[in-house]
């Protein structure tokens, strides 16, 4: 099931805390895709008290590289999402992801796969992720 929200955040990007690292070939390809179409269309998902970044690592860095002031974000709490590891023997649970995140030791791209009840999507000019209209 796909929904586009109205409870989406706008988040500056730089108070996005990562969890995992990102593939640099994965972030070319992104960044082209949304120059192109001039839209942000899918909201990073963050653990909402500590703003770690559960899904979205290659669009995060795609923000960063644009300069953008703002990205559309969902605010979740893991007891509204399953996670597991993507790599045998990895510990991955909710507290581990948010002590990765928060101290900076962070996983391998590709190690942690986040399932959602929803598909989430949003609509948003990126003219208007560059402008200063967010709280």
């Amino acid at each position: 099931m796909t929904k586009e929200l109205s409870a989406i955040t706008l988040v500056n990007p730089f108070k996005i805390l990562r969890s995992e690292h990102h593939i640099p070939n994965r972030v070319t390809d992104l960044y082209e895709k949304i120059v192109s179409e001039g839209i942000w269309s899918v909201p990073l998902t963050l653990e909402k008290k500590s703003l770690v970044l559960m899904d979205g690592h290659h669009r995060l860095q795609v923000a960063l590289m644009m300069g953008l002031q703002y990205v559309p974000c969902i605010l979740l709490d893991y007891s509204e999402v399953e996670v597991y590891s993507r790599r045998p023997g990895l510990l991955v649970t909710p507290e581990e992801i948010i002590k990765r995140g928060l101290s900076g030791d962070l996983y391998l791209e590709k190690s942690t796969r986040h399932i959602f009840k929803e598909k989430f999507i949003c609509h948003f000019p990126l003219s208007n992720l560059k402008m200063d209209q967010a709280a």
